[in-house]
């Protein structure tokens, strides 16, 4: 008796595909991983880890026609992508099916279409620098308050304000290093100081640029320099004033009629002809009805008092010049007091006038 047994017949299988292209051009996509995965566990939705996951079946990278693809049994699939060709962002969700393989669709196979998006490219960006230095010395400066503006109404030069300005970007001020900055796209840009550090005067112009930031100089950015000059130091002055009195009751004496001079000639006394004189301070000075005569903004120095006229009833004395006194740096803020007294009297007049009784004053 022969015995016959039926020839196997091989299972049913087709491919199940995975398709990439670019969202915007539907050009396929090289360089995308994929992983098949096929349902097992009777849960909807593919499940990757776990105590009961799907099962993996294989692993693909897109080639140059974009298509990933196996063939297997009938049953139900996902492709889910692992990594994005470069330049592109991974999908999300990141998986693609179920995709149903049966018996009726093995010849032709199944396939899902999966598309990817370009990776924004980030604007090219540079830093716009101002660099704040003292001008005598070229040391940086900290504290100069900056705008910095850019160029976007086609005017040439800064403007601020009006119907059409040009655009504030953003404010700074200098630290110890002097270097303010902003990261900022192409393009024109101003600098413009709004305050300078303390002791400095506020340049004149303030606007420093244009500064045109391109993608060529964009990695090292671009950089003005701002140098500020000191505010000019006042010099220290002092003041004089005199207090002029009746030698005899003591009673402030308006009227009495005072030059002041500044020893300027190096010799000792008071000179006030010849080839080198002393310098006359100021040409007259009349006590007022406190007796008082104030010199005001004296530079440091040493001065002379010349009483050149007295009031009526009362003579000048033997030496009209009092002094030195010394302004000084010390007594600058106070000033110096100078005490003067006259006789009174009438001016001698004759031959017989030897002995003038006219006092020198006091002080």
């Amino acid at each position: 008796e022969a015995v016959n047994s039926r020839t196997p017949v091989p299972p049913v299988t087709g491919e199940v595909r995975v398709r990439k292209t670019d969202a915007e051009t539907g050009d396929p996509l090289a360089g995308a991983d994929f992983e098949l995965w096929r349902e097992t566990n009777d849960v909807p939705g593919l499940q990757t880890d776990g105590a009961d996951p799907d099962t993996h079946v294989s692993d693909c990278t897109t080639p140059a026609n974009g298509v990933c693809s196996a063939t297997t049994i009938p049953g139900t699939y996902y492709w889910r992508e692992t990594d994005a060709p470069d330049g592109y962002d991974l999908p999300d969700p990141n998986v693609f099916g179920p995709l149903t393989l049966t018996e009726d669709n093995a010849e032709d196979g199944v396939q899902a279409e999966a598309v990817n998006s370009r990776t924004p490219v980030p604007p090219v960006t540079g830093e716009v620098r101002v660099h704040k230095t003292d001008a005598d010395t070229g040391a940086p400066l900290a504290g100069a308050d900056f705008e910095l503006w850019r160029e976007t109404n086609n005017t040439p030069g800064l403007q601020t304000i009006g119907i059409n300005p040009d655009t504030h970007v953003s404010d700074c001020t200098t630290p110890a290093n002097g270097v303010c900055s902003d990261t900022t796209t192409p393009g024109t840009y101003y600098w413009r100081e709004t305050a300078a550090p303390d002791g400095y005067e506020l340049p004149d112009p303030n606007v420093f640029g244009p500064l045109t930031l391109t993608e060529d100089n964009a990695e090292d950015g671009v950089q003005i320099e701002a140098a500020n000059t000191k505010e000019p130091v006042p010099p220290v002055t002092g003041s004089l004033t005199l207090d002029k009195t009746d030698a005899k009751n003591g009673e402030p004496l308006p009227g009495a009629v005072f030059e002041l001079w500044r020893e300027s000639n190096d010799v000792p006394g008071l000179q006030t002809g010849g080839a080198n004189p002393d310098t006359l301070a100021d040409a007259g000075c009349s006590t007022d009805e406190d007796g008082q005569c104030t010199f005001d903004d004296l530079p440091l120095g040493e001065y002379y008092l010349r009483e050149i006229a007295v009031p009526e009833g009362y003579v000048l004395p033997a030496n009209p010049v009092s002094g030195p006194f010394e302004v000084t740096q010390e007594n600058s803020e106070e000033g110096v007091t100078v005490e003067l007294a006259n006789d009174r009297g009438e001016p001698c007049k004759g031959k017989d006038c030897k002995d003038d009784t006219h006092k020198a004053a006091r002080g």
